[in-house]
């Protein structure tokens, strides 16, 4: 995953699609393995068609531990295809800024740019840590960035790994003032977010496109 294949679709007219996959109950990876089966015999991108570009390993969703996705992309990068990139969500739910550090760390040594920075679900059987939310962790993830740059020689700078960084933005709140405060969080994300910001889709879809 040296190469950035997402990155480059970013910059293309094409409708983008994003395939996120579960692990099994059983912490199996089988919907991984099955899916790039069926990508690797079958998918072919027609022009003008939406265009699979990446598949996304979120992070414990709805507060029910799950595998890491730096577990679940160690052990399937090796079969992903030249043409589709890995996202790694990261939320900030069960650690605190120096677990954060050490999981961005962790996702870097086995080549892994694409983060998707949440403030995460709420556990549903432990306690939540939340030293940070989304936009510390988007500020946390610029400075790792940094560092990792700082500490290179000026001669091997070419190619060096750096994070690129998504957000999420929700607009679906009870009241307005919890709308407004998304959108007041949405406008400081944006710059640290590289201009990549995904919106929760529900069945309100006309909310989520109006944010834009």
């Amino acid at each position: 995953m040296n190469s950035n294949h997402f990155q480059n679709a970013l910059q293309s007219d094409d409708f983008l699609v994003t395939v996120e996959l579960l692990t099994t109950r059983s912490n199996g990876l089988d919907n991984f393995h099955r899916f790039l089966d069926d990508y690797k015999s079958g998918y072919e991108h027609t022009p003008g068609c939406p265009k699979i570009v990446a598949i996304t390993v979120p992070q414990s969703p709805g507060g029910v531990s799950t595998l890491e996705p730096c577990t679940v992309l160690s052990e399937i990068t090796p079969d992903l295809p030249s043409d589709l990139d890995a996202i790694a969500h990261v939320s900030c739910k069960d650690l605190n800024r120096n677990g954060l550090e050490s999981s961005l760390k962790n996702l870097r040594t086995i080549g892994v740019k694409n983060i998707l920075a949440l403030t995460g679900d709420l556990p549903v059987d432990s306690k939540p840590v939340f030293d940070l939310d989304s936009l510390g962790l988007l500020r946390l993830i610029a400075d790792v960035n940094a560092q990792t740059i700082a500490q290179t020689d000026p001669d091997y700078l070419d190619g060096l790994h750096q994070f690129q960084p998504g957000a999420g933005m929700n607009p679906h709140k009870y009241t307005l003032a919890s709308s407004w405060q998304q959108y007041a969080k949405m406008v400081k994300k944006i710059p640290l977010s590289l201009n990549k910001l995904q919106a929760r889709e529900t069945a309100k879809k006309p909310k989520s496109r109006k944010s834009f």
